[in-house]
């Protein structure tokens, strides 16, 4: 177990009682009719393992340790209710969570406390913090519990007075939710005032003109691959957001990426317009997916990869840790970043090559999809055998020869076909596709595909 989570679910399970304010605590020992001299050893105890609880957490993030909990939420969300719902009683256990959080974490627990004066010198001292992609992962919840708060709109506006493009991200307009008129109008005046365009937005600006540069324009780049604009609009920060499928349709017509939501960068990775170039760029840019673990992010930043740091049942743990969208593990982006070594490296940690991605695309066929190197292609080939007819099919259409050969040349197995009848089944497969195209892409078919997958496996 993470040991920052580790510690927080011993005090909170194993001595409880340490969270309770010290009236309570000597109501309960005199309940319990102990003695002056019994109730003074507790109360020593109680003070011992208060101040052991916060001296073992600066410890643990001097070196490094961070806070994880799984679930519906990130943490910083979960304290952001926690603080909110006046879960949180005495000095001892705000100073508890202040300590367990990192930057973000505070952020969100200082406008969960209801202190904007603190928020807002946090954000003056720590500007970054607005900044950083992964702040609006799960944004929908954030601002989703930040309007239900008495001052939430001034911090709103300080947030995007210091950082403007927070508000793109998704704010939520939902009138039951906004029972005191004043909010409603500030969240009005929010919009009109930075002409935050969106198809939730009732406020939104009809003129067409005035959403050219709206954030949502980048899937409409992404389907017709212009390389320039997503250039120009990645190297802005805040541009690989997290959005729902109905407020792209104008843009993607269909994302296939997720029936939820989905970000540029996976709409460009994994979408129904996937192109390898767009995720080049993105990935050059800060490209990410929400979610991911802190391996996927090291290798997305091209971090020196130690995963010493990790005991080895927790590294194969996190290594073999879908992403929240598709299942992406690791090896999938060392694949995406045609990096052998990488792969092996992760394979010899205990990555797991049989993981398949949630619409059922395997690892090899996702290297295939990218254009990955064919030794790396390769190198999976000859761990995972007998290799699916599926695999196969998609390396003649892909005109993978290279591979083609090697798979002829050292008798890689095809599940439920000897090689001779799976490849005559793709030449037949091939051979439809040629009937339906035009007789310009005929004679290209034929002579980039058809031909040389006959020759290979002797099928003149």
């Amino acid at each position: 177990m993470n040991t920052l989570r580790f510690v927080l679910q011993g005090i909170s399970q194993e001595y409880d009682w340490i969270l309770y304010p010290k009236e309570k605590v000597i109501k309960m020992l005199k309940d319990d009719k102990l003695s002056k001299k019994e109730i003074e050893l507790n109360l020593k105890l109680y003070d011992y393992l208060r101040a052991s609880a916060l001296k073992i957490i600066d410890i643990l993030k001097q070196n490094g340790a961070k806070f994880e909990l799984k679930g519906a939420y990130p943490n910083e969300i979960t304290f952001l209710i926690t603080a909110r719902e006046g879960r949180v009683k005495n000095n001892f256990e705000y100073k508890l969570f202040e300590k367990l959080l990192d930057n973000k974490g505070k952020l969100f627990f200082y406008i969960g406390m209801n202190q904007f004066d603190k928020a807002k010198k946090f954000i003056n001292s720590h500007p970054q913090v607005l900044k950083k992609p992964f702040f609006l992962d799960y944004p929908h919840h954030y601002f989703y519990v930040l309007q239900k708060d008495s001052k939430y709109c001034n911090i709103a506006k300080y947030m995007i007075k210091k950082y403007q493009n927070i508000l793109y991200y998704r704010v939520t307009y939902k009138p039951k939710t906004f029972l005191d008129i004043r909010k409603r109008e500030c969240f009005k005046k929010i919009y009109q005032k930075y002409n935050l365009t969106s198809v939730s937005n009732p406020y939104r600006a009809v003129d067409k003109k005035q959403i050219t540069n709206n954030s949502y324009e980048i899937f409409k780049f992404i389907k017709t691959k212009n390389y320039k604009k997503i250039e120009e609009l990645t190297k802005k920060p805040g541009w690989n957001f997290v959005v729902y499928k109905d407020d792209v349709l104008d843009y993607t017509g269909w994302t296939a990426v997720t029936d939820d939501y989905t970000t540029p960068f996976l709409e460009a990775l994994l979408g129904k317009y996937k192109d390898k170039k767009i995720v080049r760029i993105m990935l050059k840019n800060g490209g990410y997916m929400s979610g991911w673990n802190e391996i996927h992010y090291d290798i997305l930043k091209n971090k020196p990869f130690h995963l010493e740091k990790y005991k080895k049942w927790d590294r194969i743990y996190k290594l073999n840790e879908g992403g929240l969208l598709k299942n992406i593990t690791p090896i999938y982006l060392a694949v995406l970043k045609n990096n052998l070594n990488l792969v092996k490296t992760l394979v010899k940690n205990g990555a797991n090559v049989n993981i398949n991605l949630t619409d059922d695309i395997n690892l090899i066929q996702f290297a295939i999809y990218y254009d990955t190197k064919a030794n790396i292609i390769e190198y999976l080939i000859n761990l995972k055998k007998p290799i699916q007819f599926e695999t196969f099919e998609l390396l003649a259409k892909y005109h993978r020869l290279k591979v083609l050969k090697f798979i002829k040349n050292n008798k890689i197995p095809i599940k439920n076909y000897t090689q001779k009848e799976a490849a005559k089944k793709v030449l037949n497969d091939l051979l439809k596709i040629k009937s339906h195209l035009s007789k310009k892409d005929q004679k290209q078919i034929n002579k980039i595909t058809i031909q040389p997958f006959k020759k290979i496996f002797d099928l003149n």
